[in-house]
């Protein structure tokens, strides 16, 4: 039986993601969204969109197609180039794995403005209803601009993921600063 790797990662981070867009737009609604993004919020910002356009990533060109390795050069969806390399699983219980390396060159995975350049390692497992993925670069360019701010920095990075059907949260470290998120 031919093994296949599950979108349910996908489907996690949409549910994930939606949730940020309407907690922002909650508070531009309210009147609330002048507080502006401190460093912190600008290296959150950053790092989580890594993984948000690993995310589109593996929805594009790895989910459904057969487990096992996958060597594969794409384009970013806002310009540049992402080529992953790396080992997939799906088992029978429904749990999935990843062991990618992605080696980015002025990919922008938003319209945000970021784009990133390095080599970034993607470790994890997820199924239907969980995911715990960690990510790591010793040396990840990170340029663009963030909430009005120029971001411009080589540095190493790291995070970890995790998703169960109540919660997310994300934690790591860029240019040895850390940063989290959480709903």
């Amino acid at each position: 039986m031919e093994m296949r790797a599950s979108r349910c990662w996908s489907i996690a981070m949409v549910i994930a993601l939606f949730g940020c867009a309407e907690e922002a737009t909650d508070a531009e609604e309210a009147g609330n969204d002048d507080r502006g993004c401190d460093q912190e919020c600008r290296d959150s910002t950053a790092g989580t969109e890594v993984a948000d356009g690993f995310q589109d990533v593996w929805s594009r060109y790895i989910a459904g197609t057969p487990a096992g390795f996958v060597d594969r050069t794409v384009n970013c969806a806002f310009g540049g180039t992402d080529h992953f390399y790396g080992t997939t699983s799906a088992s029978d219980n429904g749990i999935n794995t990843m062991h990618l390396t992605h080696d980015m060159a002025g990919c922008a995975h938003s319209q945000g403005g970021i784009t990133y350049t390095g080599i970034v390692t993607q470790d994890g497992s997820f199924d239907s209803s969980h995911l715990n993925v960690a990510y790591g670069s010793a040396a990840l360019r990170v340029a663009g601009t963030v909430d009005g701010e120029l971001f411009d920095e080589t540095c190493p990075f790291s995070m970890t993921e995790e998703y169960d059907s109540s919660s997310y949260s994300a934690s790591g470290l860029l240019c040895g600063r850390s940063f989290s998120d959480s709903y």
